[in-house]
């Protein structure tokens, strides 16, 4: 079988490995490690023999045989060998007459209201006795991260998705003067032109005619007459192409915490126009044919 990292040991490698496993005076990663390579070696004179056959003669676990390898072939075979001492240096905090004060105090009676010495009242002693001046000097102070609560904002979503569309209004509350307010805009702003607009609503209270009536009575007759208003199932409300839209800002947009509306009508602005360039359109997979199947009891039944 063909390894991707082949042993071939020299003369005086496969000698060095011979001295120290025949000797046994090492710690048994050495010593395990070392008769992996003596057995996988495959220069001359060399058994080669497969993982299997290794872990069955030395009834090990064949998982690490890759590694041993990978490092002899990368790294050499004292690497291989002996563990890999840290880079960090360690700065010691105690010289050699603190560490005996350290060791004393440790060894003493516990005082009291404790069983046993704890790190926190071995520094408090060691401080209050004047062995050191502190334990951890110049540490930073620490503070307890502290969430401010903003405030709620509610996100009223209008999108046409095959044109690839979308637009979002930033409210405090969901009431029909913010839902009668979003449709304004979209008649008057996005589609003054248009004669007639179908819009698609989900099951709310303040989706309705109504809502124009409640916010600006002079305007409503004029809103009401250019729309041609559908809604969702009722026990489907959720299935629509504007929850779908909704949830395509929450990961690269809605995730970061906003410290206000205005902020949060920046950031949403700002996606909504990206999407717009890109001409973004939804892939919408819940044909006519499939919400006859799935919401068949919903549908108006004709008789002959």
């Amino acid at each position: 079988m063909a390894y991707p990292y082949r042993v071939m040991l020299t003369e005086v490698q496969g000698a060095d490995l011979r001295g120290r496993v025949g000797s046994g005076v090492a710690p048994a990663r050495l010593l395990t490690r070392a008769r992996i390579l003596r057995k996988a070696n495959h220069g001359e004179g060399g058994p080669g023999w497969s993982d299997m056959a290794i872990a069955g003669a030395l009834e090990i676990n064949p998982s690490p045989f890759l590694r041993v390898r990978r490092q002899f072939v990368r790294e050499g075979l004292s690497a291989t060998l002996e563990r890999k001492r840290p880079d960090r240096v360690y700065e010691r905090a105690l010289d050699g007459a603190q560490e005996a004060h350290l060791i004393a105090l440790a060894c003493a009676e516990t005082p009291d209201g404790a069983d046993h010495w704890s790190l926190r009242l071995l520094a408090d002693e060691l401080v209050r006795l004047e062995v050191v001046a502190t334990i951890v000097p110049g540490r930073p102070a620490r503070h307890d991260p502290e969430y401010v609560r903003g405030g709620v904002a509610n996100l009223l979503l209008m999108t046409e998705p095959v044109r690839g569309w979308r637009a979002v209004r930033v409210s405090t509350q969901r009431t029909r003067i913010d839902s009668a307010a979003c449709i304004k805009e979209l008649v008057d702003t996005h589609y003054p032109a248009a004669e007639r607009i179908v819009l698609v609503l989900d099951q709310l209270t303040t989706h309705s005619p109504a809502s124009l009536s409640a916010a600006s009575p002079p305007d409503a007759q004029r809103l009401a007459d250019r729309l041609e208003i559908h809604h969702t199932p009722k026990h489907g409300s959720w299935r629509n192409m504007a929850d779908l839209e909704l949830r395509v800002p929450q990961r690269p947009c809605l995730r970061q915490r906003c410290p206000d509306r205005p902020t949060m009508r920046q950031e949403v602005g700002a996606w909504a126009h990206r999407r717009n360039d890109q001409t973004r359109r939804i892939d919408w997979q819940f044909t006519t044919a499939d919400a006859r199947i799935k919401l068949r009891r919903l549908s108006p039944a004709f008789e002959d």
